[in-house]
């Protein structure tokens, strides 16, 4: 884990007296003096990448001097045909980058700043695909610190988190900032404070110093920093020593809706989930940066691994360490064992809609995939293996920082240090992979994610070293950050991180058999940080903020900063739309509705018969090219799928929907005290439904609604014995249907 701690700043008193007296004289805005609830995510439609692209423009890289098993190096090649589609390439008109079968030589990061590419290869297959091999060349070696069992790469903090092989971010520098490639985005030369009053939890429209509203524009990235206050430190258990008034914790992505010049406000596209104060008590404003991004850019397709061939580690394999039969082995062996050559496979850094699909990654430098201020990222279908250097400063994770509305779907995750979720990341789904790592839960304000329906199966050496040799302590499927431990890099975790349908093993001692831990099956809802209506720190005995997790994790924290929220499918689900027409390029939305429970997005699956077609993500439908599909959702706890037909013609042609014929789908009963309610499903026709109900049995009516009503419920007190409700519904057309159910 990271341990560069936050500077300490005033003794507490003065810290108190500094901000009486600002808030006193008026000098400094604060949002909010009594706190409003939380804001829990339930939107979850927006989740990950939509590809927007109109046209697409394949380029076979061989043709472009990039030549397989040539041993030549080819990152200038590439590099060259990434800086040449500078100006034409965008989202929305796309380019693929085809790379031929065999192995491609890379010594330098290639620098991916044009919006609107894909890096496809020939498959994942070492033998038969595209093999990229990085061998790390002098401009992308560290210096190192510590000493020799405590070493990690010096990296500069304006080039946080470091290196890449593949480092999407824009190069473009500010002019006050001129070493630092993409200081375009520093926050201390282009962020934009806000009026005196900050921001509100809640708020949408936002608004800004002076004539701050100039320097955003509609459907821009931006990036809300929020300034440290003394009650933030303390309803996150940090310790004095730790705390910094010039700092940010709390941030969270955006894209604005519209700008308003002449009342200087911006909308966001979705609501704050912290109160901003226009600053700390020292003074350091809260900031909202308009964010130049990279856009739309994808991986598929090919297989990737660091090698260390000629360095002084060559030496060095992946298989697991033993200090007599294996001692090169970096398996379960948290140190760096190559710090000088700590490079990232893939990093997004303020980028937004981009997209790692069906990659094989293979011992990578540190992290295999890393984020640092990003949104919409999908990362799905990959298999990651190892990576050199998983020790201090915390490297080798599959890494989820400062990330929002994105998705790690279907993955197959072997021999890195953590899963990681931190600083601030919220609104993202951890859904269905298969891991051999914890869930990190790392720190930073994280809140409103959810961890569903993953494999984790962790071995007792799974741990942390320090000095050279493994501690005590073991890791178990969950990781959360307690105030006081992760407060020496950032601070607690945050509200509302839910786990549900996880499949969590461990290997509780050395000659311990792997058995099932806890937070597991599909009857409970597991949030963390939560007491079921706002934030909750966990609590350990004597009902006091624990201090660590490590060496806690077996403790029982229902109602004490885990709230237990029961589980039961809704039995009166239906999809809002049945059937969808679209033009190629466009977007559609659907979603699974209940009238009587809730439905939680992240649990949903979605399907598509067809992908060449139409794709379908959380509910949105990306229309691809002119066809038909079928999209599926299918929800925990029923075996009911729920079908939407879609359509998708050319941009020139007319997008109807295709009538169906008019039909009731289900009929459901559900009874709340002494009375019984129907609900009817219906779906097809033309223009409104109308509905008529019927209770009948032993030969009589014993209930029916009014006449041809435009509602599809019915209330009812039930007569003794079994009698059947039969349900009538018309349409526009004078079509009619009639279904019935049966009760007791």
């Amino acid at each position: 884990m990271i341990k560069k701690r936050i500077a300490s700043v005033l003794a507490a008193a003065a810290a108190c007296a500094v901000l009486f007296a600002a808030t006193a004289t008026g000098q400094l805005g604060f949002a909010d003096e009594n706190p409003r609830a939380d804001i829990v995510r339930t939107d979850f439609s927006d989740t990950g990448y939509f590809n927007r692209a109109r046209t697409n423009t394949v380029i076979d890289m061989t043709t472009r001097g990039v030549i397989a098993n040539d041993s030549i190096d080819d990152t200038a090649a590439i590099q060259a045909v990434i800086d040449s589609l500078a100006e034409s390439a965008s989202a929305q008109n796309h380019y693929t980058l085809l790379f031929p079968a065999g192995t491609i030589d890379l010594s330098d990061q290639l620098y991916i700043d044009v919006s609107g590419l894909t890096f496809k290869g020939a498959g994942v297959d070492e033998a038969t695909g595209t093999r990229f091999v990085f061998k790390p060349g002098a401009n992308v070696t560290y210096n190192t610190i510590g000493d020799e069992n405590e070493q990690e790469p010096d990296i500069d903090g304006k080039l946080w988190p470091g290196a890449a092989a593949f480092h999407v971010e824009t190069r473009v520098m500010h002019s006050g900032e001129q070493n630092y490639l993409g200081s375009i985005n520093f926050h201390w030369k282009t962020g934009i404070k806000f009026g005196d009053a900050g921001a509100s939890k809640g708020d949408t429209t936002v608004t800004l110093a002076k004539n701050g509203a100039k320097s955003f524009t509609e459907g821009q990235m931006v990036v809300i920093r929020a300034a440290n206050t003394a009650d933030f430190y303390a309803q996150t258990d940090m310790p004095q020593q730790y705390r910094d008034d010039n700092a940010h914790i709390r941030t969270q992505s955006f894209h604005i809706v519209s700008v308003d010049e002449a009342n200087n406000t911006v909308t966001l596209s979705s609501p704050l989930e912290f109160d901003v104060p226009y600053a700390s008590a020292t003074g350091y404003a809260s900031k909202i940066i308009p964010i130049t991004s990279v856009t739309d850019v994808t991986f598929e397709d090919f297989y990737y691994t660091q090698s260390l061939e000629g360095t002084k580690y060559a030496g060095l394999n992946d298989g697991v360490y033993d200090a007599v039969t294996n001692p090169n082995g970096v398996g379960y062996y948290y140190v760096n064992a190559a710090p000088e050559y700590a490079i990232h496979g893939i990093l997004f850094k303020y980028a937004d809609n981009c997209m790692v699909k069906n990659v094989h990654m293979y011992m990578t430098g540190s992290h295999p995939i890393v984020t640092e201020f990003a949104s919409n990222i999908t990362v799905r279908d990959n298999y990651i293996d190892g990576s050199w250097n998983k020790g201090k400063g915390g490297h080798g994770y599959l890494r989820f920082s400062k990330i929002d509305n994105s998705l790690l779907e279907n993955n197959t995750v072997r021999n890195v240090r953590h899963l990681a979720i931190q600083w601030s990341s919220s609104g993202n789904i951890v859904r269905n992979n298969d891991l051999s790592c914890d869930i990190n839960l790392h720190g930073g304000w994280e809140r409103n994610n959810w961890i569903v329906g993953n494999t984790s199966n962790l071995v007792y050496m799974h741990r942390s070293w320090a000095n050279g040799h493994p501690e005590e302590s073991t890791w178990y499927p969950i990781w959360w950050a307690a105030g006081t431990h992760a407060s020496s890099w950032s601070s607690s975790s945050g509200y509302n991180n839910s786990f549900f349908g996880n499949d969590f093993n461990k290997q509780a001692s050395e000659n311990a058999q792997i058995t099932p831990w806890k937070y597991t099956g599909t009857d409970t809802i597991y949030h963390f940080g939560w007491n079921g209506t706002s934030w909750q720190h966990l609590l350990g005995s004597g009902d006091s903020n624990i201090s660590s997790w490590s060496n806690n994790e077996n403790l029982d924290y229902e109602n004490k900063g885990v709230f237990y929220e029961s589980f039961a499918a809704p039995n009166d689900m239906y999809l809002s739309e049945t059937a969808v027409a679209l033009h190629q390029y466009e977007n559609g939305k659907i979603k699974l509705i209940s009238r009587n429970g809730t439905v939680h997005e992240p649990l949903i699956v979605w399907s598509s018969s067809n992908e060449n077609v139409a794709t379908v993500q959380c509910g949105k439908i990306v229309a691809v090219a002119p066809g038909t599909a079928t999209v599926t959702a299918s929800y925990p706890g029923t075996d009911e799928s729920f079908t939407c037909s879609v359509k998708v013609v050319y941009e020139w042609e007319e997008a109807e929907v295709e009538t169906r014929d008019l039909e009731i789908t289900k009929i459901t009963l559900s009874q709340d005290g002494n009375s019984i309610t129907a609900r009817a499903f219906a779906s097809g026709g033309v223009g409104v439904k109308r509905y008529r109900f019927y209770v009948v049995g032993e030969g009589r009516v014993y209930a029916k609604s009014s006449s041809w009503t435009g509602i599809d419920t019915f209330t009812f007190d039930p007569p003794a014995g079994a009698y059947s409700v039969r349900v009538y519904c018309k349409d526009d057309a004078g079509s009619m249907v009639v279904s019935a159910v049966m009760g007791e």
